[in-house]
Formats: C-alpha cells, sequence, structure tokens
C-alpha cells in the first residue's frame, strides 16, 4: 500500500512538472494593472515553480463577477467556495490521494515516519514564501508548548522536523501509515497542519517579548490567549482578521458585522489548463441572514450565486417550481452523512437517575424503536434518504448491513414492553412514566439549528414519537457555540449532531471521532463529556472546575482507546481490519448512539449563469463541503 502510494505521489508530480512547463501565465486584468502600476510581481513570479494545474469540470471560464453567498451566522459558509486547502487531497470517488501543497511523499520502511516534499515557491496571500516551518512551527511552537497544549495528544507525532525549505519530517514511536490519510482534510489537526509563521510568531512569547503587551492592548490578560484565537482563526475564520495571511483562493478585505467581503488571492497558485491563474471570480460578498424564509426568498429571487448548507429537502419543491424562470438552477447532490440527526444521550449525565436509565442499553433500544424513521424520511426528505442507525456508512471496509438495520423499525408495543418491564410502569395524569425517585422520565435535548437544518422538524417528530411511549422530550434551541458548551460543561441530557466523519481515515484520526470520546469536546464526546474529559487530561482536567467534571470511563471506553491506537498502527491489512471490526462491533453492541435518516439528497441551488458547477457530487464534511470540486474554477456564463 504504502509503495503504491508513492508511486502515484511520483507519477503526479512528473505529469504537473510536465503540464505547467509547457504554459504560458495569464492572469485577470485587475491584477495585470497592478503589476503595471508596480503594486504586484509579474505572475509568473508569483506563482510556484510548479502550479497545480486544474482541468475545470466543463471548460476554461472567464475572468470577473461577484459571486453572492447567504450565510446563517459568520463568514464560515463562504468555504463553500473559497476552499480549505490541505496539504493533501483525496479523490472522493477512487480514494487515491493526490498532491496539493506536498507534491511527494515517502514512508520509511517501518512507517514510523513521513517524509513530505513541499510545492517550492508556493506563497501566501501576502507573498511571503510557504516553507517547511509553517509546519513545523505549528507542531514545535503549539502542540509541543505546554502552555498553548497541556495535554497533548497520544496521537500526535515524537517530532515534526524542518530538514530542508521544502522538506518536513513526522517521526512516529508506531508505525502509522494511516497518517497520510489526515493529511487530506478536515480529520487532521486543525483542520490543515500548518500555519502561517511569519504572522503568528507576533503571538508568541518565544518570538516576541512584548507578546503579552500585544495581548493586554487586545483585551486579553496572556499571549497564548490571544495566540489561540489567532491559531483558530488561521484555519476557521481567517474572515474575522483580515490581516491573517491564507492559501485560499480569496483573502479578506472586509469583515462583519453582518456583511463579509473576500477577494482574489493575487498569490493563489493554481491555473488552469491553458495557464490562466485561477480564479475566475473576481470577489466574494458575503451577507448574514440569519432567518431561514428570508434566505430562501432572497435564494429564490436569484441573490445567492451558491445557495446549499441551510436549505432542506422540504424546499426542494419550491426551489423547482422557481426553477423554470431561469434565475436558478436546483441540483441534488449526494451528502454522504451516516445520520442527518443523530441522536446522543448523554451517559455521564449528573442527574442519578436520568444517569441509570440513559447507561441502560434496553431503555435507549426502547427509545430507538420508538421513533418513525420512515415518517422522518418522508415528511422531511421526500422518502429520499436511508433509515438507518448510527454506524459507518456502506463503504467503509467494517459495514454491516446488520448494524446499519438495528433497532430502526418502528414498533411502539415493543417500546412500551421494554419501558414496563424497566419498572418504569406508573403514569402521570399527562401519560408520562414516572421514574423511581418520583419524577417524570424527561429527556432535555439541547440543539442547535445552524448545523443541520432539519433538527427543528426531525426533533418534533421524535418528540412525538416518544410521547407515545411515555417519555417527554423537550427542546432546547441554543446558538451553537452555547450549545457546544453546555456539552464540554457535561450541562446537557441528550444533544444532537449531523453524523459526519465516518470514513475509515476519520477512525484513525486523532480522535477517533465519533467513536472514541477522546475529548470534551470531540464528537465522541457528546455523549459522554465527562468520560472525554478524562481521557483527554489524563484524569486530571484542565483546572479545578474541570477536574470536578472529569469521570473516568469504564473499561469497555478504554478498550475502545486502545483499539484506536492498534488500528492507526496497524503494520498489516489484517490487524486494520480486526481493530475497526471490533470499534464498529462495541458501538452496535451498546447503542449509544441514535441514528435516524443518512444518506439524504442535497439540495444544491446556484445562479443559472454559474459556470463549471457539476450536475452530480457528494458533499459533506468529510471531503470540506465542495473542496474536492474546485471552487476557483466557478466562473460566470
Amino acid at each position: 500500500m504504502r509503495n503504491t502510494v508513492k508511486l502515484i505521489a511520483l507519477v503526479a508530480v512528473l505529469l504537473v512538472v510536465l503540464g505547467s512547463a509547457a504554459l504560458a501565465y495569464n492572469e485577470a486584468s485587475a491584477l495585470k494593472e497592478m503589476v503595471e502600476n508596480g503594486e504586484l510581481p509579474p505572475v509568473e513570479e508569483r506563482l510556484p515553480n510548479e502550479p497545480v494545474v486544474v482541468e475545470p469540470y466543463e471548460g476554461i471560464g472567464k475572468y470577473g463577477g461577484t459571486a453572492y453567498v447567504l450565510s446563517a451566522g459568520g463568514p464560515g459558509d463562504a468555504q463553500h467556495i473559497n476552499v480549505c486547502q490541505p496539504i493533501l487531497v483525496k479523490d472522493p470517488y477512487t480514494g487515491e490521494i493526490e498532491p496539493n501543497i506536498a507534491v511527494g511523499w515517502e514512508f520509511n520502511d517501518d512507517a514510523t515516519e513521513l517524509t513530505l516534499h513541499l510545492r517550492e515557491g508556493l506563497r501566501w496571500s501576502d507573498g511571503t514564501e510557504f516553507t517547511s516551518e509553517d509546519i513545523s512551527f505549528l507542531w514545535n511552537d503549539y502542540y509541543f508548548n505546554e502552555t498553548l497544549t497541556p495535554s497533548p495528544s497520544a496521537s500526535f507525532p515524537q517530532a515534526v522536523v524542518s530538514v530542508d525549505k521544502y522538506t518536513v519530517k513526522y517521526v512516529f514511536d508506531k508505525p502509522n501509515f494511516w497518517y497520510l490519510e489526515a493529511l487530506c482534510g478536515p480529520s487532521h489537526i486543525g483542520g490543515a497542519g500548518y500555519m502561517p509563521t511569519e504572522y503568528m510568531k507576533q503571538f508568541h512569547i518565544e518570538y516576541n517579548e512584548d507578546a503579552d503587551k500585544l495581548a493586554e492592548d487586545a483585551g486579553f490578560e496572556t499571549w497564548d490567549q490571544m495566540f489561540q484565537l489567532e491559531r483558530w482563526y488561521c484555519f476557521w475564520y481567517p474572515g474575522v482578521d483580515k490581516h491573517i495571511p491564507t492559501l485560499r483562493a480569496f483573502h479578506w478585505v472586509e469583515s462583519g458585522p453582518g456583511v463579509w467581503h473576500e477577494v482574489r488571492n493575487p498569490y493563489f497558485w493554481k491555473v488552469d489548463t491553458a495557464g490562466n491563474q485561477l480564479s475566475y471570480i473576481d470577489d466574494i460578498q458575503i451577507a448574514e441572514v440569519s432567518d431561514d424564509e428570508a434566505r430562501n426568498l432572497k435564494a429564490l429571487q436569484g441573490q445567492a450565486t451558491l445557495y446549499f448548507y441551510t436549505p432542506t429537502l422540504e424546499d426542494y419543491p419550491m426551489f423547482k417550481r422557481e426553477e423554470a424562470e431561469g434565475k436558478i438552477k436546483v441540483l441534488l447532490w449526494n451528502h454522504h452523512i451516516a445520520s442527518d440527526v443523530v441522536l446522543l444521550l448523554n451517559q455521564t449525565v449528573t442527574d442519578p437517575m436520568k444517569r441509570e436509565l440513559f447507561q441502560c442499553r434496553s431503555f435507549r433500544e426502547a427509545l430507538s424503536i420508538g421513533i418513525d424513521r420512515d415518517d422522518i424520511n418522508d415528511v422531511l426528505y421526500l422518502d429520499m434518504g436511508e433509515p438507518r442507525q448510527a454506524t459507518v456508512l456502506a463503504n467503509s471496509r467494517f459495514y454491516k448491513e446488520e448494524y446499519a438495520n438495528a433497532y430502526i423499525d418502528y414498533n411502539p408495543e415493543k417500546a412500551n414492553w421494554i419501558l414496563d418491564n424497566l419498572g418504569l410502569i406508573t403514569r402521570d395524569g399527562d401519560g408520562y412514566r414516572v421514574a423511581a425517585d418520583g419524577n417524570r422520565v424527561k429527556i432535555t435535548c439541547v440543539y442547535s439549528t445552524a448545523l443541520v437544518p432539519a433538527a427543528q422538524r426531525t426533533l418534533e417528530i421524535v418528540r412525538d414519537n416518544w410521547r407515545d411511549i411515555g417519555v417527554e422530550l423537550n427542546l432546547r434551541a441554543v446558538e451553537r457555540n452555547l450549545q457546544n458548551q453546555m456539552i464540554e460543561n457535561n450541562e446537557v441530557d441528550m444533544t444532537m449532531w449531523a453524523m459526519d466523519e465516518t470514513q475509515d481515515s476519520h477512525l484513525a484520526s486523532f480522535n477517533g471521532s465519533w467513536f472514541y470520546p477522546s475529548t470534551a469536546g470531540a464528537k465522541g464526546a457528546f455523549w459522554a463529556p465527562a468520560w472525554g474529559l478524562w481521557n483527554e487530561t489524563k484524569g486530571e482536567g484542565t483546572d479545578e472546575e474541570t477536574a470536578s467534571i472529569a469521570e473516568e470511563p469504564p473499561l469497555v471506553i478504554k478498550e475502545i482507546g486502545a483499539l484506536i491506537e492498534d488500528l492507526k498502527t496497524a503494520a498489516t491489512e489484517a490487524e486494520t481490519e480486526q481493530a475497526g471490526s471490533r470499534i464498529i462491533d462495541i458501538h452496535a453492541q451498546n447503542l449509544w448512539m441514535i441514528g435516524l435518516v443518512g444518506n439524504p439528497p442535497k439540495l444544491v441551488v446556484i445562479d443559472e449563469n454559474l459556470g463549471n458547477f457539476p450536475e452530480t457530487g457528494i458533499t459533506s464534511w468529510d471531503y470540506m463541503w465542495l473542496s474536492t470540486y474546485n471552487g476557483e474554477t466557478l466562473y460566470f456564463k
């Protein structure tokens, strides 16, 4: 496997070199004017020695135009056009790993060392050259810094070394050929694996003795607080600070509130097959429209170049009717997701009676078969989704059909029988069951619709279903950041999320994704935050408050943790199969998560005049939404 990957990388590099060597480069007229005025160096000097050559979906586009994006909250939605740039990329159809920032790679014989060869001459949006230090700095001065990362993951490399300006080496204490997968997308640390070193050094006390003063002037108590925030912005929300250099196709010139503006990155390092520096589109305007109906109306009126993150399949007929007017084009893509809404009962809930019930597998089984998934699929997904349990998708080597179909058939009679046999026989005047402590069996679900547009309607159907089996479900919608905070503080009975990151590579990522509570904030910890905090801090907590939350997990959870490590360090496919299958087996047997409907089509609405946008495709966080479809090649016909 490792030799095959290495061969693919070397062939790809050769093709890029041969292809780019024959190209005469061109650029947008606005950039030409800046060159003529002495504001920019010539395009040949702004591009790397070997630019990435992108073949557009339909054909060569033309420069010009503004893309308009409607955001439900914040500038993050612009990522759907201005996509992030991982170190390597993975084809969602073939599974092949391809060059991006790195042009080549190789493992040593026992896969304890991974060497990356970076693209020479690649530059940040401010013109600073990207070098191996932009990777090693992230590790040596952030993840290996006790102040910034007091509890480093056991899955981290033992060392990250800048061999030379364009070569970086990751050193592991055990074989780790899975790490190559992690470099391909959001499963990697921080989603990118690098940061703009020259920019970030000003906030680091080791490089700027005035870093504390800089932080104090900005309203922080210490330098590390400001560094943490700036690091977060570097990848996720670079638009919050327009001074942050980026490797994306656009960089920010205006930042909120409510309106964001980003323009073409003059140093972007990709060209089309005719040698035109990308992107074709001049700029992106992002407008925050918090109301769902208002966003839909604007999109129906043709005020959105690309609209896909927040509309639901319930909106499909409405948009399809409007398509005939010629302003919009309506598509259905494959939403590669295990469950659009997954229910997560907190196994470490603080209420003693709820904890006893939630940790009872039979109780969770009753809740699962007490849900009418066919109704949810019909009402919310136009019967185009797949009622399924919370497990990996069918493209995983660990997939088992019986696990996907386990406890998904609607059977309220059996659910009532199970709950009766758990001793929950007594009901109050409203028909709800009464627990041994005299209180009604009541679950409050804390959720946010910012992540899953169908969450509200889905939970309302679940609430009505559970009423029929005597369990009260209260719904509490909160802002997404508050939801995360409440989960990390172990303050929820139940929450929900969209069950992405079920690809095999995510199982071997740094936190095991859904299948292991590695930190209080990891997805796996949404169903057990106190266990996650214990695992993250080795039982100590990060301070007095978190120490009181952290709770040692049972042996079965520790077994999953050990299996995650076995999976990452597996030296053979047989070892990989054994460890991964055992993890999925344990989850199927315990039903900690309750899946509802997966693989629903994703409604995508685009400007009728938008070119190079595929008719069909795969979209999910696993593939960084639209990142594999080269948003920089979109243009206006």
